[in-house]
């Protein structure tokens, strides 16, 4: 038995082992990257910074550095960042060492060292830099390279965060909700997923939607009202799962006035960019055909992939129930469809 898009909706708010994702998330983020590490590099502005780095300008040093780091963790110019970063560290420049911290933690141009990258941002935090303050809120708070100590990642999280680094005021309002190093508290919760929604940071914007949808303890017209805004406001930001979670709220008509129009419109986006619950969203659609003409083949094809992308996971029961409805001709046509649009994008354009 498939679920409609209401029950879908009412599942999802909260997502079952959301939390845990969230969590284990927070290693990646340090070990794979932040939003906005990215340098827009040329010739010029390394050979720029390059001569005065030779000076000893610490600074050029740093900046030469960022512009050199790479993801391949054997490229020869981590190395040569490496380099100058060291230099810098060694005359106490906190940003260098920052940075020196996440090269030890991924292993970019050096070989993983997480006890020697816990140094360098517990260094570089004391001097105040809010990226290490951050990166060492998230090693304390999963055990990477330091005991495991929730409430001292707080600690570091809320300094980082009072100098309006957005990732740690998201972490602090997750802290606070969910009750990390800390009482769950949500009028703090609140306060720090806002400074950080505030900033335009899509992922906050869509923390904070959730947080009011899930409020138990003001459920009122204004929370849900709130939490269609954020949503929205994340959603224009083209972020994905926030692109499912508006659709689901106009599919539910929670928040705004049920939609099936627009419900489709933002599921088709989200599934766009890859997101499998979204491809389940218009497989169930096109399976019942609500907002849109029945047609099981294109719903048995969405579902298909949903299931590629998801390792099986995701849509098994809707696939047993299509299967069990679905003519010779249109399971045939599902596989063709699947394999002529490779691309998420494409296929989706196709069918709708």
């Amino acid at each position: 038995m498939t679920k409609t898009a209401r029950e879908i909706g009412q599942s999802l708010f909260p997502a079952p082992g959301r939390e845990k994702l969230m969590r284990d998330q927070g290693v990646l983020e340090l070990l794979e990257g932040t939003p906005g590490a990215s340098t827009r590099r040329s010739a010029e502005a390394i050979e720029d910074y390059a001569r005065a780095a030779a000076t000893g300008d610490t600074q050029a040093q740093y900046e030469l550095a960022k512009l050199l780091v790479s993801r391949n963790t054997l490229s020869t110019e981590n190395r040569e960042a490496v380099k100058w970063l060291r230099k810098a560290a060694a005359r106490d420049h906190a940003a260098s060492e920052a940075l020196l911290g996440l090269l030890y933690a991924r292993g970019q141009g050096v070989h993983p060292n997480p006890e020697r990258a816990v140094e360098l941002f517990h260094t570089a935090a004391l001097a105040g830099n809010a990226d290490a303050q951050y990166h060492l809120g998230v090693a304390m708070e999963h055990g990477f390279g330091t005991p495991e100590d929730p409430h001292g990642a707080l600690t570091w999280y809320r300094l980082a965060g009072a100098q309006g680094h957005v990732l740690s005021q998201l972490k602090v309002g997750k802290c606070y909700e969910t009750g990390i190093g800390c009482r769950p508290d949500p009028v703090q919760a609140a306060l720090w997923l806002r400074r950080a929604a505030s900033q335009g940071y899509a992922p906050a914007q869509l923390e904070l939607g959730l947080f009011y949808a899930n409020e138990k303890e003001s459920r009122g017209e204004n929370r849900e009202k709130e939490a269609v805004r954020w949503i929205t406001a994340a959603a224009s930001d083209g972020l994905p799962d926030a692109q499912y979670r508006l659709a689901l709220l106009y599919a539910i008509g929670r928040g705004v006035a049920a939609n099936p129009a627009k419900a489709i419109s933002w599921a088709k986006a989200s599934a766009s960019q890859g997101n499998p619950n979204a491809l389940l969203f218009l497989a169930s659609a096109l399976q019942r055909g609500d907002g849109v003409e029945q047609n099981i083949a294109s719903a048995l094809a969405l579902t298909l992939r949903a299931q590629e992308q998801t390792d099986g996971e995701l849509g098994r029961d809707m696939i047993g129930a299509l299967e069990a409805v679905a003519s010779p001709s249109e399971r045939s046509e599902a596989q063709k469809l699947s394999a002529r649009y490779p691309e998420d994008s494409a296929l989706v354009a196709a069918l709708f």
